[in-house]
């Protein structure tokens, strides 16, 4: 009985040293977002990289995007990727911001190879701009093998998706009309169809995206 009542007391007492140490950490990123919109940028990098080497990883996206645009401080890349890294690696989020800096060279050395490893993690955690670099890659075949099919297939999932923020529905239009180009230019085709082309714009155009309407209107105009 009495160890079973130890170790309810141990439970309990990193259970709450958790919740101190939580509350800490949100205290540290409302001081540091306080301080960054005051203009006080330099102190705000501080406070974020104590609470980042806490291992909040608000904390940690934040610092990293000061460092990778300069916001109110030196741009340092590579601390950026460091950061990114970090993230992506203890929580899987903003691997498609890490993907795309290995894809560039950002602070990190140019690799296509960790591109399409990271962009597939973000896809794989329903970051969607991750699967967009994927169905990019396999349409152009500029760093694997191209697979037009594949890519078609891609963009057909995001176009159909439920979006449940302004950025997936951004992604799910913008990837309707990839659809539609696709079979507008022979996609996955023997050849072109400009029917089922005129239909991804049109769905591209009911979500919201001004360039499926245009398509859409042209095809249209055209007898399609």
């Amino acid at each position: 009985m009495k160890k079973k009542l130890n170790k309810f007391i141990r439970i309990k007492l990193i259970f709450i040293l958790y919740i101190f140490c939580t509350n800490i950490n949100a205290s540290l990123i409302d001081e540091g977002y306080r301080e960054q919109k005051k203009g006080n940028f330099l102190q705000a990098a501080k406070i974020y990289e104590q609470a980042c080497n806490k291992n909040n990883y608000d904390a940690c996206t934040r610092l990293a995007y000061m460092n990778r645009n300069g916001e109110g401080i030196k741009i340092n890349k590579r601390k950026a990727a460091e950061l990114y890294s970090k993230v992506c690696q203890r929580t899987n989020k903003k691997c498609d911001t890490l993907a795309w800096m290995y894809y560039k060279g950002e602070g990190v050395r140019q690799d296509n190879q960790k591109f399409m490893q990271f962009s597939k993690q973000a896809c794989d955690h329903n970051d969607y701009t991750g699967c967009q670099f994927i169905g990019y890659a396999y349409r152009d075949g500029n760093i694997v093998k191209q697979n037009k099919l594949l890519a078609t297939q891609i963009f057909n999932t995001m176009c159909n998706m439920k979006t449940n923020n302004k950025f997936d529905k951004a992604i799910a239009q913008q990837s309707c009309i990839d659809v539609g180009f696709m079979y507008y230019n022979n996609g996955d085709a023997s050849k072109p169809d400009i029917y089922l082309a005129k239909e991804y714009f049109g769905r591209g155009c009911n979500l919201g995206n001004s360039s499926g309407c245009k398509n859409y209107k042209i095809l249209n105009e055209q007898g399609f």
